[in-house]
């Protein structure tokens, strides 16, 4: 009897954990078996040359009926720089998901070099562009691995993550790390500071080596030093990489080749610099406000 009392207690334990695996599973599978709304059109190979243009693009979000893009139209060419700028809720991380086909405009349309978007392979496209998010995402494995991740690993040798490194100028911080690039972080990064993971998560799209290159309010963690050290290094290899950058801060992109204001989803003010600040408008305002800012901190 007592021989038979454990076996027959686990018989009862693991049937019990079965039927809530089995109802978590279905869960999942509800989640798994949702269709994709946006569907890869073509399976052809597509090469980007680096040609972007919006027309009277907008877009409402279908839960809250918020509008985010009025009428935005622009175009951007092969080795330029282009820079959004707006306060938050104005649209600007919304152009990148446009860009990138996360989601479609619900007016006007969207042109890669000049074949509308939705007709491209949209896979092709993606792999050929890198992206530095808002919200770093890391893994609980190595420094080099997380840098890698999303490349085709045996093709990236240590030499290049490390390159890569300097450019995002984090290579002297992991090397005060005892393992260095074989440190292995905690989950989503826990163990780095705020701006440590911002400059690991650009080392990343740079070592794809991306013909389309998308900065979403990267430097936000980062101070000013650190940042013109950054967008320096870039600048070196920006060479026929399309580029664009959004932020709401004018520091991250007042070199950029044109600057286009939001507000409220459309286009306030477009220009360079130098040009906005003539202007007197929304982004001089901006400009004087941040740099005030600056100084009394």
């Amino acid at each position: 009897m007592n021989n038979l009392t454990w076996p027959f207690a686990s018989i009862g334990w693991v049937t019990s954990i079965i039927q809530r695996a089995s109802a978590s599973q279905e869960r999942i599978n509800e989640f798994l078996n949702q269709p994709a709304e946006i569907v890869n059109p073509s399976k052809e190979a597509f090469e980007f040359n680096g040609d972007i243009e919006f027309k009277n693009v907008s877009y409402t979000y279908s839960d809250s009926n918020i509008t985010a893009i009025k009428d935005l139209s622009f175009t951007i060419k092969k080795g330029e720089t282009l820079a959004f700028v707006g306060k938050t809720g104005s649209g600007k991380s919304t152009i990148l998901r446009l860009i990138l086909r996360q989601v479609d405009p619900s007016n006007g349309h969207i042109n890669i070099d000049a074949a509308p978007l939705t007709g491209i392979n949209i896979e092709a496209f993606r792999n050929q562009s890198g992206i530095v998010p808002q919200e770093v995402t890391l893994f609980s494995d190595s420094i080099a691995n997380n840098i890698s991740f999303g490349t085709h690993s045996d093709e990236i040798d240590h030499e290049q993550i490390v390159a890569m490194a300097k450019l995002a100028h984090v290579d002297h911080n992991i090397q005060e790390f005892p393992d260095r690039y074989e440190t292995l972080l905690g989950e989503r990064g826990v163990n780095l500071s705020g701006g440590q993971k911002q400059r690991l998560s650009i080392a990343r799209a740079l070592i794809r080596d991306p013909k389309l290159l998308l900065l979403d309010d990267c430097f936000s963690a980062l101070d000013s030093e650190t940042e013109e050290i950054i967008l320096s290094n870039l600048k070196k290899v920006q060479k026929n990489r399309t580029t664009i950058i959004v932020s709401h801060r004018i520091s991250s992109l007042r070199n950029a080749d044109r600057i286009i204001v939001l507000d409220h989803g459309q286009m306030a003010e477009h220009g360079s610099h130098d040009d906005l600040l003539a202007l007197n408008g929304i982004y001089a305002e901006m400009y004087t406000a941040q740099l005030a800012e600056s100084k009394e901190n």
